[in-house]
């Protein structure tokens, strides 16, 4: 649940982001993203800094007491003895007691800073705080994202509100955006090729793409279900969509109907523990033909 789509799906798709660490020879796109939603978390703020070691060094020696002044002979009275010699005076003071040599206690540990965003109660439109800013492909594919036309066109048309497709006659009450999806595939070495793309949270207050699983944006617990809608351009186009998990089971591959129909897809997600989710939704394709599909009222739901 803390991975991307990437590594939910077949085996021969190059993988970019495991276990939080990015795989050098992947690409990954910072685009399209958007700025974050206004409900974010406080920047935390920083401990103190380590305390300072206490002074090692030992005290001074007290000085040494001045010797008394020997007394002077008493003068000789007429008919009596001279007077008796003084005393000595004390001997010297006694040393000063050594300083204390410990260090001082250190300073408290700098504690993490958590800079999640908390998304909105149940249910949550997942276009919301995840973008689709986590691209992947074979290498040939990969090579091209930055060509124009790119392999991928993602447009959001919730923005561009059309008048026509399927983003055009939302189901009744979706919530989040409605995407549009053209894939172009690539001919590749061997003549394989696919592409896939995940949804990736923005950086909090910032708007880039993160892909550090700590910071991923907390989901209120008592989520029962996942859904998506889905539709095809014109019926039959090859793409599988991941939801929510890992496992196999969580990938659907619905057969797109024709005249551009909205079809529901439904994940459970009774007994399911989470906090903290990286990627809830992305889609892969081996496609060896143009297509184009969407993707819209995805949702993290409690009924």
């Amino acid at each position: 649940m803390s991975q991307t789509h990437s590594s939910r799906f077949f085996n021969d798709a190059a993988v970019c982001f495991v276990g939080g660490v990015l795989a050098a020879s992947v690409a990954c796109s910072s685009s399209p993203y958007k700025a974050p939603p206004g409900t974010t978390g406080g920047a935390g703020t920083t401990v103190t800094s380590t305390g300072t070691a206490g002074t090692s060094a030992a005290g001074s020696a007290g000085s040494a007491g001045s010797a008394g002044s020997t007394g002077s002979a008493g003068s000789a009275g007429a008919g009596s003895t001279a007077g008796g010699t003084g005393t000595a005076g004390d001997s010297a003071g006694t040393t000063g007691a050594a300083g204390d040599s410990s260090a001082g206690a250190a300073g408290a540990s700098p504690a993490p800073v958590d800079r999640s965003i908390t998304t909105s109660a149940l249910p949550v439109a997942v276009t919301a705080y995840w973008y689709p800013s986590g691209w992947d492909g074979d290498p040939t594919t990969v090579s091209q994202f930055t060509a124009h036309p790119a392999p991928i066109t993602i447009e959001d048309q919730t923005t561009t509100k059309p008048t026509t497709g399927p983003c055009a006659h939302r189901v009744a009450g979706a919530i989040g955006d409605c995407f549009k999806i053209t894939y172009t595939p690539v001919a590749a070495d061997g003549g394989s090729t696919h592409a896939s793309v995940g949804l990736i949270p923005a950086i909090p207050n910032d708007g880039r793409p993160s892909f550090d699983p700590t910071v991923a944006p907390h989901v209120p617990a008592g989520a029962m279900k996942m859904t998506a809608q889905v539709a095809g351009d014109v019926g039959g186009e090859v793409v599988t969509f991941n939801l929510w998990g890992t496992d196999q089971n969580d990938l659907f591959t619905p057969t797109l109907p024709a005249g551009q129909a909205w079809q529901k897809l439904t994940l459970p997600l009774t007994g399911v523990t989470y906090d903290k989710v990286q990627s809830p939704f992305g889609w892969y394709s081996a496609s060896t033909t143009p297509i184009v599909f969407y993707y819209d009222d995805i949702r993290i739901n409690n009924n």
